[in-house]
């Protein structure tokens, strides 16, 4: 099995939720006014003590993330967070190495609002257990996380987890048993053994989400519920915000018992590759996702209950689309045909198609930021590279922490990246201090927004361009500003040596009216 790479050595792209939140609504303040009213010390969040409880390296902000390298690390994280979550769950946590359980239980996380990077790195051979104090009605949950608020989980691979919930009534999901308006992305669960006979719902990923972002995820395994199991959730509402299920690569065998009669007729007696059970209200898109192999057995009929990729279809408000779905997987030890009842079957797709990376291209996967072919297994898995935080929209745009983070985007512009180009929105989180660090390349063509947030970009050297020809031939922070705006930054110090060639340089953009004038220049300049 090809594991997920780990392309670029970046920093950390981890943060609490809570900070997002302050920066968000500071950064909304500010275009709202107009004017560069925040500072480096509004937006910075206070520095953990001397007396921090896990112990680890780090100090869980954006640019310290508490860093996770060993079984003791994890622990000693999720026993922090379960004893302080008002401290400790809102906090960016980034796993440094591969880790191998061995076999042994992980209590679990109870409550958890910060961001979760795995950075391509793997737990393996976990047994998901349960904790006395998870504060919820439903007991004995089982799931790397049971609550995930707002939360980030990202390029985390779960390699073989175990859980086994005898006849307890506690949901069991792989990476959160509950999430609610969070963001899971780029996850692996790998040959996962779910088993919980006595329990409602198990999701491969989640056992009941509401809301959120769930997109290139890898899901393989054998899931077995009392009611109610699912590839991806098991159970999926958009009552606390919009939710897209997307790109997500599924690989199960789902089982379904009903032993003891608790279930009530067929609603809630439902399995699904993507999701067993959307719930009301949802006004859900479940689209581009792949069901890859394997089987559903359950004491239910097909249409309208079981799929290939939606189990239940009786409520209104979700859309289904798009999806593919191998033509060899069983219902009952019977093939079906797609698309089904509202497209829960999917699209009809044989094992030579989905064996081709051109089929998932199709279909969106992103093999340049997200996905990576294996030509042996003929399959495509996530891939960690690393990337900017945020989504690229005004209410979420791509976060510049640092200096590495401005001459990632230089490269990832220059480059083509869809990713980064066109109308994407960015934000300067802090103070950026360039001094002893290599000549800045230059941004080519800039088409998007860039909100310096009242931040300074400080001690910038812009390296001489290799050609003589074009706009590349110029030189500063952006060569070409094509439809795009910048606003409330302000640069400080900024050296540029056209050593007496006839090019043009400026602060942030270039300019004919400062043609040659720059020559071995040092000025403060203060745009928007």
């Amino acid at each position: 099995m090809l594991t997920p790479s780990c392309e670029s050595t970046g920093p950390d792209r981890a943060a609490g939720a809570r900070e997002l939140r302050i920066r968000k609504l500071l950064s909304r303040c500010a275009s709202i006014l107009g004017v560069a009213a925040l500072t480096g010390t509004m937006m910075s969040m206070p520095a953990i003590s001397a007396d921090d409880a896990t112990g680890l390296n780090g100090s869980g902000t954006v640019n310290d993330p508490y860093q996770i390298g060993s079984a003791d690390d994890l622990l000693s994280a999720a026993q922090a967070m379960n004893d302080d979550p008002g401290r400790y769950s809102s906090s960016a946590y980034s796993l440094v190495a591969n880790i191998d359980f061995k076999g042994a239980e992980f209590p679990g996380i109870n409550t958890f609002s910060g961001i979760f990077d795995g950075r391509g790195h793997s737990i393996s051979n976990l047994v998901l257990g349960t904790h006395p104090n998870d504060g919820e009605k439903n007991r004995d949950s089982r799931g790397f996380i049971r609550r995930a608020n707002q939360a980030t989980i990202q390029n985390l691979t779960l390699e073989s987890p175990k859980a086994d919930n005898g006849d307890n009534r506690g949901f069991v999901g792989g990476l959160a048993v509950w999430a609610v308006s969070s963001t899971i992305t780029g996850n692996t669960v790998e040959n996962a053994n779910f088993q919980a006979r006595g329990a409602e719902k198990v999701g491969g990923l989640i056992a009941e989400t509401d809301g959120g972002t769930i997109a290139n995820n890898r899901v393989t395994g054998s899931l077995v519920a009392n009611e109610m199991p699912g590839g991806v959730s098991a159970y999926a509402k958009s009552q606390a915000s919009a939710q897209t299920i997307e790109h997500n690569f599924i690989s199960v065998d789902l089982t379904f018992l009903n032993e003891d009669g608790r279930a009530k007729g067929l609603k809630g007696n439902n399995a699904g590759f993507v999701v067993g059970y959307p719930g009301t209200p949802s006004g859900a898109h479940y689209k581009n996702n792949v069901s890859y192999s394997g089987s559903i057995t359950a004491p239910s009929p097909t249409d309208g209950f079981l799929g290939r990729v939606i189990g239940f279809t009786a409520y209104d408000g979700w859309t289904a689309e798009n999806n593919l779905a191998n033509s060899e997987i069983l219902i009952n030890g019977q093939p079906v045909q797609g698309p089904g009842t509202k497209n829960q079957q999917g699209s009809d797709t044989t094992a030579d198609q989905l064996a081709q990376q051109a089929t998932y291209e199709q279909l969106g996967f992103d093999f340049v930021n997200n996905w990576q072919w294996d030509d042996n297994t003929q399959q495509p898995y996530p891939k960690y590279s690393y990337s900017l935080y945020g989504e690229g929209s005004a209410d979420s745009p791509y976060e510049i922490n640092t200096a590495e983070d401005l001459e990632f985007l230089a490269e990832q512009l220059a480059a083509g990246n869809s990713k980064y180009t066109g109308d994407k929105s960015f934000v300067l989180t802090q103070n950026l201090d360039f001094a002893d660090r290599p000549a800045f390349r230059g941004i080519d063509v800039f088409e998007g927004d860039l909100d310096g947030a009242g931040y300074t970009i400080s001690n910038i050297t812009y390296a001489r361009p290799e050609t003589t020809q074009g706009a590349q031939r110029h030189m500063g922070l952006i060569r070409q500003l094509k439809g795009g705006s910048v606003s409330h930054l302000t640069l400080d110090t900024v050296t540029a040596d056209a050593a007496g060639d006839d090019r043009y340089c400026h602060g942030c953009l270039r300019r004919r009216n400062f043609r040659r004038q720059c020559h071995q220049r040092e000025f403060r300049r203060t745009v928007g």
